[in-house]
């Protein structure tokens, strides 16, 4: 019989144990459910911006109870369960209003170094579904959002609210309407607007760089033109836009600029 030296035998062990690491299967993600208690998430589409707050989603209760505010005049109540079979924890809440399901089946996303945590997936009323990309505001899980000065591109204050929505100005003070959009979808802000002279849309313009600051409670952000109504103003413009209830005021070059928040903005 030939004997083999023990070192021989070492190399052999050591081999086989990484082929055993190699071919073992990868660990599963994380699929913890997060803590949501007391967390506030909020989304704003065409015609519709609406609150969930929970107020009770511990990961060891399972259950989740959570109050819906901007669809119709009163708060309802929802209640679902935590499902951790995916890479994300998935959401299924339901509740009635005025004798039509709502449903909402989102999944958990805890976000990274550049955005908060936010919910995505679907929310249905009856026979109407939209699509959701809902950012948290506040007690927000696991946040790791990205932080400069007091700025975030990401609003994780009430004050953020304010802002999401339609807004019009239809004297033609300045020879058109304009008509603003403003939503918060996915961790990011989206603004764009269009001038309209008769019943025809003559400019239009699109935000960029948008920062909220939390400090002043401003809305900042470049505004591009992509079609000017008038070829006398400038290709763009830096804006600073405040807004309370239903007014939102800004300055373009030094004149001040008032919308209004259009009658049908929220539900």
């Amino acid at each position: 019989m030939i004997k083999f030296p023990p070192r021989i035998f070492r190399a052999l062990a050591m081999c086989a144990g990484l082929l055993v690491l190699l071919s073992a299967p990868p660990a599963s993600a994380n699929t913890a459910a997060p803590d949501l208690t007391n967390s506030v998430w909020n989304w704003a589409g065409e015609n519709i911006s609406l609150v969930l707050t929970f107020t009770q989603g511990k990961p060891e209760q399972k259950g989740l109870v959570a109050i819906l505010k901007g669809w119709g005049d009163d708060p309802v109540e929802l209640r679902g369960d935590y499902s951790e079979n995916s890479p994300e924890p998935s959401l299924h809440i339901t509740g009635t209003y005025e004798g039509e399901e709502i449903v909402f089946n989102l999944k958990f996303n805890p976000g990274d170094h550049e955005q908060q945590p936010y919910l995505d997936g679907e929310f249905s009323v009856g026979s109407k579904v939209f699509s959701i990309f809902a950012g948290c505001e506040k007690q927000c899980p696991d946040i790791s959002s990205k932080k400069a000065s007091g700025l975030e591109i990401a609003s994780s204050g009430s004050e953020g609210n304010d802002f999401a929505g339609e807004w019009r100005d239809d004297s033609e003070s300045i020879g058109f309407k304009e008509h603003w959009s403003i939503n918060f979808t996915n961790g990011q802000w989206q603004i764009s607007g269009k001038f309209i002279k008769g019943e025809e849309v003559v400019g239009s313009f699109h935000g960029e760089e948008i920062i909220f600051d939390h400090n002043q409670g401003v809305l900042k952000f470049l505004q591009f033109f992509d079609q000017k109504p008038n070829e006398n103003w400038l290709a763009s413009n830096e804006l600073e836009v405040t807004a309370k209830g239903d007014t939102l005021k800004f300055k373009v070059r030094g004149v001040e600029a008032i919308l209004m928040r259009a009658p049908d903005s929220k539900k």
